[in-house]
């Protein structure tokens, strides 16, 4: 199956502070390099739209199936009389308006923590509160207080949300860190525990490194099968990593070559290879759509590359969640 490529453009990244890079705005143009019409009219495609935070307190919102940007929204706009997060403010912005974004399925509303002032305060705190937007309407339908007097850069998180829609809030601090190890032995995974770092979770499937301590090495990764209690060590990898929806399968990017590389994370084996265009570079992959688009952010847009593969709309947690001030997540509708 022929590569289909696709570019969605947004502005660059301005830096309004040394310690935060900030997306404010996002708009988009494309090219297209294959007609999708006629298979996006005929196919449901579960998780074909791509929702974009950004640092700005933007919302945008991507169809990876006809390439094109459906709509943006101000999320300021969208909050009635609250007024948060702020849009506009003097001088330099700090940090990000609004990060993370949290989907959930069953409700058809997303989380996101906001910034409610536009600039930090002399001693370097802000304000911050969690709101949840209904999906698609964005509409405000929930808002719950994240924390005052907060360092600016250490914004409160999002640890889950409850049946009834109501999230569990927690400190920057309380997160687990991204270093967070499985633990093989308790799991019935291995006789002896090993060293190894949580790259990404899907359902139960994780992806580990393995944390060999060799450079010369590179990156020795498994996949921990929490069900089945099994690991899958996978071949020598090197570049940029991500588990596909589901966790059924591993893309990994060369960055020796313009090779996409597919492992099954049930056998370790490569299924298949797909060659991006000469010069696409592997800066800020994102992730991998459940309609099989490998997603990019270089900086001057979001590029998108079809592996010909579907996966299941189930969400991929970890490395991916945030990047300089993009946060995303897939819907169905």
């Amino acid at each position: 199956m022929s590569t289909t490529l696709w570019q969605v453009r947004v502005s660059r990244l301005e830096m309004h502070t040394a310690r935060r890079v900030l997306l404010a705005a996002v708009c988009a143009t494309f090219a297209i390099g294959a007609d999708t019409t006629t298979k996006s009219q005929t196919t449901p495609w579960a998780g074909r739209y791509f929702y974009v935070v950004d640092g700005g307190g933007g919302l945008t919102k991507l169809d990876t199936v006809t390439a094109k940007r459906v709509v943006r929204f101000d999320l300021g706009t969208r909050t009635g009389a609250l007024k948060i997060p702020p849009t506009t403010g003097t001088g330099a912005q700090d940090g990000c308006l609004a990060s993370q974004a949290v989907y959930d399925h069953a409700m058809a509303r997303f989380y996101t923590v906001v910034a409610k002032q536009y600039r930090a305060a002399a001693d370097g705190t802000k304000d911050f509160d969690v709101l949840a937007f209904s999906i698609p309407g964005v509409q405000l339908v929930g808002h719950w207080p994240a924390g005052e007097h907060v360092n600016a850069d250490s914004e409160p998180q999002i640890e889950s949300v409850a049946a009834d829609g109501k999230p569990t809030i927690v400190a920057a601090n309380a997160v687990p860190p991204r270093e967070a190890k499985l633990d093989t032995v308790a799991l019935g995974l291995t006789k002896q525990p090993f060293e190894n770092k949580i790259v990404e979770r899907s359902g139960d499937v994780v992806l580990l490194d393995l944390l060999s301590g060799d450079s010369e090495k590179g990156i020795q990764l498994a996949v921990a099968h929490l069900h089945a209690k099994k690991l899958v060590r996978l071949p020598l990898l090197s570049g940029f990593i991500h588990l596909t929806p589901g966790g059924a399968d591993v893309v990994a990017k060369r960055t020796d070559s313009n090779q996409f590389e597919v492992y099954a994370a049930k056998t370790g084996a490569k299924v298949k290879t797909v060659t991006a265009p000469r010069g696409f570079g592997a800066d800020n992959f994102l992730a991998i759509a459940p309609t099989g688009r490998i997603l990019f952010n270089d900086g001057e847009g979001f590029r998108l590359i079809d592996l010909g593969m579907r996966f299941p709309n189930v969400s991929v947690t970890g490395n991916g969640e945030n990047h300089n001030c993009l946060s995303f997540f897939f819907a169905s509708q």
